[in-house]
């Protein structure tokens, strides 16, 4: 940590950068970037400093309460210039429901949501399936990093093993690089002795594997959601348990609204999760998307209008570096 600490501060004090940006849960910001970014307002008072948010922490009750006690509020009001929330506040609007002092909502922005890489662009070419023997129609079962996914894919497999006859449509199952090995090792055993599915850790053409798949399967974390939006598909959020409830708060919001379908938790079972499948794929037939056209989404644009407001707030007209802290 001490190394870290002084990597990360004289690569500051280096290339004395007019921005940096942090994309981190400020409950779980180490101890030595806060330490840095102190040194960062005490010395280099004409850096600026953004503080980017997802959509949704958790359950605001208990995201109040652990950010009070954390003192979290005090550490942004004292390190931040600005804080970005990268998405809507039509769908969920942080300022009110996590209580923010006046000081801080009045240096909150929303951004809106980003779109995933080429969603826009019409003439960049997907890359190729890495694996030859998928076929569409086909669904993607993605858990995420994986840390909390074991209970989605189990029961999606044992869906698979208890059928008759295998089923018209294959199955993409990416268990994310943060599962536990032993867990990982299990699935996969088990994934290769099924007809149609193909099993991965991890892979770098996910967003190909997202952008042609017939359905999402998930746990309903931030980056599969402005990613099934960006190419509007039909997703199947199975949201877990985690400490403050982000992804069950998301995925039930989405739900509500009509843009995915929901398994609850305690819901969750082979053939619920399989008859849920089965049932989003009969009505997919004429391949309709999911439309997303009343969210803002146009988060790259307003991020790029800040970095010019901030810049130019300080008058600088020449080329700027920017440091992004994703770490």
């Amino acid at each position: 940590l001490k190394i870290r600490k002084k990597i990360t501060k004289t690569a500051i004090k280096t290339f004395k950068p007019q921005l940096i940006i942090i994309e981190h849960d400020p409950l779980v910001l180490p101890g030595e970037m806060k330490h840095t970014f102190s040194f960062v307002r005490k010395k280099m008072s004409n850096t600026k400093v953004v503080w980017g948010f997802p959509d949704i922490f958790g359950e605001p009750d208990e995201v109040v309460k652990k950010w009070a006690r954390e003192k979290v509020y005090k550490v942004l009001n004292k390190i931040c210039d600005e804080i970005w929330i990268h998405g809507d506040p039509r769908v969920f609007d942080q300022v009110q429901e996590y209580r923010f002092p006046e000081e801080i909502a009045q240096k909150t922005f929303y951004t809106g949501y980003l779109q995933a890489p080429h969603a826009i662009h019409a003439s960049v070419e997907p890359v190729e399936h890495e694996h030859p023997r998928v076929q569409s129609p086909y669904v993607l079962v993605t858990a995420g990093s994986g840390s909390e996914g074991y209970a989605l894919i189990d029961n999606y497999l044992l869906f698979l093993e208890r059928l008759e006859r295998p089923l018209p449509f294959w199955s993409v199952i990416v268990s994310g690089p943060l599962m536990k090995q032993d867990e990982k090792k299990i699935l996969k055993k088990r994934a290769h002795q099924l007809p149609n599915v193909v099993f991965h850790r991890f892979s770098k053409h996910i967003l190909q594997y997202l952008k042609h798949a017939d359905l999402v399967v998930g746990t309903g974390g931030f980056n599969m959601l402005y990613e099934i939006m960006s190419y509007q598909k039909k997703a199947l959020f199975v949201p877990s348990f985690d400490s403050l409830k982000e992804n069950y708060l998301r995925s039930q919001i989405y739900h509500q609204r009509g843009l995915v379908d929901l398994i609850l938790p305690e819901e969750l079972s082979p053939e619920v999760l399989g008859q849920k499948v089965v049932d989003i794929l009969s009505r997919n037939i004429s391949g309709e998307s999911i439309e997303y056209s009343d969210i803002s989404r146009d988060g790259l644009e307003n991020i790029l209008q800040r970095v010019k407001f901030l810049i130019q707030s300080r008058g600088e007209t020449e080329p700027y570096p920017v440091v992004v802290n994703r770490n």
